[in-house]
């Protein structure tokens, strides 16, 4: 005997539930409601999110939910976090004004102190 189940007509195994954004022969799963939509739609139904979104490099309209182009593998999506180019500028930025600014007190001192300061030459 093995260890696999018989199949039995009277109790189908049923099928495994479709995951969001992508097609089965049912329609399309919405990513941000999970309404089950008819095919042949652009938006949902029920949320009237998007389903689907346009490459920018080829234009091939692709699965909400993917990451990646289908046809040509550009990132469909923006990261959240912004490129590590812009954090870095934020940095130097930040890093820049803060000197700038001890620079700006320090001077503040010393004109504000004007002869009162001890003579250290």
């Amino acid at each position: 005997m093995s260890d696999q189940p018989e199949s039995n007509p009277a109790f189908p195994v049923p099928a495994s539930p479709p995951v969001a954004g992508q097609k089965n022969a049912r329609g399309v799963l919405c990513v941000k409601c999970e309404h089950l939509n008819p095919m042949g739609l652009d938006d949902c139904e029920f949320c009237k999110a998007h389903l689907f979104v346009n490459c920018l490099e080829c234009g091939a309209k692709n699965p909400r939910v993917g990451a990646r182009c289908v046809q040509c593998g550009r990132r469909l999506h923006k990261s959240k976090r912004g490129s590590s180019r812009d954090r870095k500028a934020l940095s130097r930025e930040w890093t820049l004004g803060i000197i700038v600014g001890i620079v700006l007190a320090l001077v503040l001192v010393v004109v504000m102190a004007g002869d009162n300061l001890p003579r250290l030459w």
